[in-house]
Parts: structure tokens; sequence; C-alpha cells
């Protein structure tokens, strides 16, 4: 496409879509490139997601306890 601008004529190019992106990223630098610094970011999320589920489900079993003790 072509449009004017400042009577110029510029043509407009789109850009590369997120599967595009994609592909290039697997045929340049390999399947592996796309967990590259995933051990670090698990290592330091883990210990926070492991203490939520354990205050969830501790939560989940008084509340669970108290509802059905008590009917």
């Amino acid at each position: 496409l072509l449009s004017a601008v400042n009577g110029a004529s510029v043509a407009r190019v789109t850009p590369p879509g997120p599967l595009h992106c994609l592909k290039l990223i697997l045929r340049k630098e390999g399947y592996r490139s796309l967990f590259r610094g995933l051990g670090p970011n698990i290592v330091g999320v883990a210990p926070s997601r492991l203490w939520m589920f354990y205050v969830f489900m501790s939560g989940h079993v008084e509340i669970t306890t108290l509802v059905y003790h008590n009917i």
C-alpha cells in the first residue's frame, strides 16, 4: 500500500506477527531457546507458589471442618 504523507508517497509495511517471530526463533536458535532462562525463574517463583498453595489448602480444610462439623 502506498500512502501520501506531506505530499510524499510512503510504502506501508505491516510488522510481522507473533507466529512469524516464533518461526524465526525456532529456525535460527532452535527449540531449546524458547526455554532458556526458565530454570532460575522457576527457582524464584516456586517457593511463593508452594506457600500460597499451603495456605489455601489449610484454609480449605479448616473451613470445611467448621462447616460440616457444625451441621
